[in-house]
């Protein structure tokens, strides 16, 4: 990336998360953010936290869609709040923990058979 933004803050935001997802996924595949298991709630953790690290202010805000409240993302934090991103309305927090245990194993690579 260049590094030349658009002078549209909208714009500029996108660009800068774009910016985001292209160093974090570039520090999975180097290495530098690892795991034995990728599909762990620590590794996942680390992730959102390393992605939202040089993110606009702007971008680590979410809204509770029954009340429009305003909720600030805390990076590498699982929420403990209602929210919506964009059209997306997620799973209740009160179901993310056991959500994660489900996604931890599912997909844990070090119990798949390897060919």
């Amino acid at each position: 990336m260049q590094e030349s933004y658009s002078d549209d803050p909208r714009k500029r935001d996108l660009q800068l998360e774009a910016r985001s997802h292209i160093r974090t996924q570039q520090m999975i595949d180097d290495g530098t953010l690892y795991d034995d298991n990728p599909a762990s709630e620590t590794f996942l953790k680390s992730v959102h936290k390393e992605f939202c690290r040089d993110l606009p202010c702007d971008l680590l805000i979410v809204k509770n869609p029954d009340t429009g409240k305003r909720i600030n993302v805390i990076p590498g934090k699982l929420r403990d709040g209602v929210v919506s991103v964009g059209s997306h309305i997620p799973p209740d927090h009160t179901d993310l923990v056991d959500f994660m245990k489900l996604f931890e194993t599912t997909y844990d690579s070090s119990k798949l058979n390897r060919i």
